[in-house]
């Protein structure tokens, strides 16, 4: 997977130079005093490409940036009890909240809730 890396954003969208059939990016850049997270911005896997671990394959790869990176927290959010809702938890990934009526729906007109989530990174020996 080729990975195009600023200061600020991480992001992949080609594999073995082919289009990929997921998006990851995540912001880097932080307050002062915040030096240690990062926010995962996006995490998108074409439907036609779901279920087979291209989204739990970016999330790994970004914690091991965020990792390379010296960050140790990383927070997102997410559709309220949503398939990605259920990846972030099998990843360790806990909920802090919910805020009702976040945003409108990708495929409805109706309003959804976000689940707000965090993950304690925890580095390599010797890092």
């Amino acid at each position: 997977m080729r990975h195009q890396v600023n200061p600020t954003r991480t992001k992949s969208g080609r594999w073995h130079g082919r289009p990929a059939r997921g998006l990851r990016k995540k912001h880097l850049e932080m307050p002062p005093n915040q030096q240690h997270r990062a926010a995962v911005a996006k995490l998108l896997v074409h439907l036609d490409a779901r279920r087979r671990g291209i989204g739990r394959a970016l999330m790994i790869a970004l914690e091991e940036i965020a990792l390379s990176k010296g960050r140790t927290l990383l927070t997102l959010d997410t559709v309220s009890e949503s398939n990605g809702e259920g990846l972030y938890r099998s990843l360790g990934y806990v909920a802090s909240g919910v805020i009702p009526r976040y945003a409108r729906g990708a495929l409805t007109p109706g309003l959804e809730s976000t689940t707000i989530m965090y993950k304690e990174l925890r580095p390599a020996a010797g890092l």
